[in-house]
């Protein structure tokens, strides 16, 4: 799901916003994230009206390695 990127404006509708919220709360998601080029605002707006955590920013196009964890 994505709350912008199906249109040339990039900023999403309000009615685009709470459709997303409703989405989330629906099917239960426990963690948002957005790309590292959307407003933090919107991320925080999610979390805050979902209860889901705020995941931070993915960054599209990167590979990122995990490193086994040593104990």
């Amino acid at each position: 799901m994505a709350p912008q990127g199906f249109s040339a404006d990039p900023t999403p509708s309000a009615q685009d916003v709470i459709r997303l919220i409703d989405r989330i709360q629906e099917r239960g998601i426990r963690a948002v994230f957005v790309e590292n080029v959307v407003d933090a605002r919107l991320l925080r707006r999610l979390a805050d009206e979902t209860g889901a955590g705020a995941g931070g920013a993915l960054c599209p196009g990167r590979t990122v390695r995990h490193r086994p964890t040593t104990t």
